[in-house]
């Protein structure tokens, strides 16, 4: 079980560390320059927020049946999608 969680977090920091590629190298072929300070500081927050979500869906688990899982995720992806 333990080996299964650690697969889980493993691929989903290599899916966010291939979006944020894929982002910079968008930003490069604008010709877009992002300094290295404001860099640090949005892969800190973004690593932050990362690791409070990890943290909050461990504590929420408990109480939220798998059924209701899925809808979750639909509606806020749902959300996301029309916002955008």
């Amino acid at each position: 079980m333990r080996g299964e969680k650690l697969i889980h977090y493993v691929a989903l920091a290599f899916a966010l560390s291939i979006d944020a590629l894929a982002a910079a190298f968008a930003y490069g072929n604008s010709k877009v320059r992002i300094k290295w300070a404001s860099s640090v500081i949005v892969g800190s927050i973004c690593s932050g927020l990362l690791g409070a979500s990890l943290l909050l869906g461990k504590i929420v688990k408990p109480y939220i049946r798998p059924e209701m899982n899925k809808m979750i995720c639909f509606i806020i992806l749902l959300i996301l999608g029309i916002v955008k």
